[in-house]
């Protein structure tokens, strides 16, 4: 496999599969089911940590002043939300992502209801994260400044001379070609 993959390079790559090696049919087909491909992957949660390598990305501003706070990042996925690494120690707490559905337990249980030391984080649609801590002593405040890992969503038009490579693992750019020539394939046998 090469270590360079320029986006022409997966068009060619499309097309060589269907018997078009110059393009002449199928480029502006290819082009399309390679980002349909890739928002396929995407969506079934076909890929790795390491296939989205590009769209990586660090938020250094996340506060909730506003609870919930609105998000204006296309996340894809949170890999993880953790305080300022300079907060002092005296204040220290801990950030853990929640699934909405666990936080129905900490509305009905007092038991699941975080800790002086804990911040529960969830999501709720694309943009909305809501912060939920002891509000009478907890070490966290909502002016306090958290830092949000995560996997920005890949925006999928406008692919033209790009290295594919810098943006995607070359396994998941495989697969996405395997996939794109399949659903071409397909295309093409309904269309006779």
């Amino acid at each position: 496999m090469p270590s360079i993959m320029l986006y022409s390079t997966v068009i060619t790559q499309i097309c060589t599969q269907l018997a078009d090696p110059d393009g002449n049919t199928y480029s502006d087909r290819a082009k399309y089911h390679f980002e349909r491909a890739i928002a396929q992957l995407l969506n079934e949660g076909a890929y790795t940590f390491d296939d989205l390598r590009g769209y990586h990305k660090v938020k250094t501003d996340l506060d909730f002043t506003t609870n919930p706070a609105t998000l204006t990042e296309r996340v894809l996925r949170i890999i993880d939300i953790f305080p300022d690494p300079l907060t002092l120690l005296s204040s220290r707490y801990t950030v853990k992502i929640k699934p909405v559905e666990e936080m129905n337990l900490v509305s009905s249980d007092e038991e699941h209801y975080p800790t002086d030391e804990e911040v529960y984080i969830y999501k709720i649609g694309g943009t909305s994260l809501y912060a939920v801590y002891n509000t009478s002593a907890s070490n966290f405040k909502d002016t306090d400044t958290l830092y949000m890992y995560y996997i920005e969503e890949p925006n999928l038009v406008g692919y033209t001379t790009q290295e594919m490579a810098t943006l995607f693992s070359l396994n998941f750019i495989y697969k996405a070609i395997d996939l794109a020539v399949k659903n071409l394939k397909i295309e093409e046998s309904i269309a006779e």
